[in-house]
């Protein structure tokens, strides 16, 4: 995955999202930390984030799969202000595998975007494309997206 030019547009930094917190992975007993950066224009969502992690892998490699079972991140947001009308649930391995839907409340009315809408979106890491052997020294990974805009107007019309 290359890294575009994402930085050079006319960014807003969200004051609602930006979040650096420690969570415990239930498996391996491990501290992961994670730090959030998401930006907005009219165009597209952007989020960055910035890992400390151990125990990486990553063999999900198709869209919507459950990329969960690998180094992670998890994204969540509604568009408007009136979160009965839903939200969005992006989850993403450590090598930019999606799993994208919109729903009503966990696990209702769950609509996933679909390949087409998901091949709109641009990412960019710092592992490799695909970890099959386990990293198990402590890692930092890195990891970027662009979602448009328009392929979330068309969940929500």
């Amino acid at each position: 995955m290359e890294r575009s030019n994402w930085w050079l547009t006319d960014l807003k930094v969200s004051p609602f999202f930006s979040w650096i917190g420690k969570t415990v992975v239930p498996k391996s007993r491990q501290y992961v930390m994670a730090s959030i950066m998401p930006c907005y224009n009219d165009l597209a969502i952007y989020v960055i984030f910035k890992v400390d992690d151990q125990y990486i892998k990553a063999l999900s490699q198709d869209y919507q799969s459950s990329v969960y079972r690998d180094g992670c991140v998890e994204f969540s947001f509604t568009p408007a202000g009136d979160v009965t009308s839903g939200y969005f649930n992006l989850e993403t391995n450590c090598v930019g595998t999606m799993l994208v839907y919109h729903q009503l409340a966990r696990g209702r009315n769950s609509k996933p975007l679909t390949d087409a809408e998901l091949d709109q979106t641009q990412r960019a890491g710092s592992l490799p494309r695909r970890i099959k052997e386990e990293i198990r020294p402590p890692t930092t990974w890195t990891l970027e997206y662009r979602l448009p805009i328009s392929i979330l107007a068309n969940i929500l019309t």
